[in-house]
């Protein structure tokens, strides 16, 4: 009897009323007799929920699935509070910093298209040598000392050639 006691006053320490926690302890302690056998401690005016009609006129079933209604009804505002707080973090927040991102980018982009020359005329400077005058992307690409080695090496024996193909947009953004 002592657990369904102890197990009581914890209920009524924790802001339940008489019936709220007789209901409780009884559902966990069916040989609890009721609150004659433990003297009641007060409970907080905060805590307890009001109840809408007296307990003692009401079903202890129907007392629960009341409670069990009020408490889901509580649960889903707080979930909704906190998706409308997730979506107002997420509108006004991430976007400033995404667009700072984004302009930071189109501007190092286009500063990077002023700075360079096209890709595009490097790999048909690149392709003479086929016709056996190797080095040609990179005196278009302001390289001269290694576009006189690639022309009399024709392109490092093949190998610089086949290189450059590899490091073409680099060589186009530091000309």
């Amino acid at each position: 009897m002592s657990d369904a006691n102890s197990y009581y006053q914890s209920l009524l320490q924790q802001g339940y009323d008489v019936n709220q926690a007789t209901v409780y302890t009884k559902e966990h302690f069916p040989h609890f007799v009721g609150p004659q056998a433990a003297a009641p401690v007060a409970a907080p005016a905060a805590a307890a929920p009001a109840a809408a009609a007296p307990a003692s006129s009401t079903d202890p079933m129907m007392m629960m699935m009341m409670m069990n209604q009020q408490n889901q009804q509580a649960m889903m505002q707080q979930q909704a509070l906190l998706a409308q707080s997730q979506q107002n973090q997420q509108s006004s927040g991430p976007i400033v910093i995404n667009n700072s991102q984004q302009q930071q980018q189109q501007q190092g982009m286009g500063f990077a298209m002023q700075r360079g020359k096209p890709v595009s005329t490097g790999y048909l400077l690149w392709c003479s040598c086929f016709f056996l005058i190797c080095g040609v992307h990179r005196f278009y690409y302001n390289k001269p000392i290694s576009g006189i080695i690639y022309l009399f090496t024709f392109g490092l024996f093949g190998f610089g050639q086949l290189y450059d193909l590899l490091v073409m947009p680099e060589l186009a953004k530091s000309a």
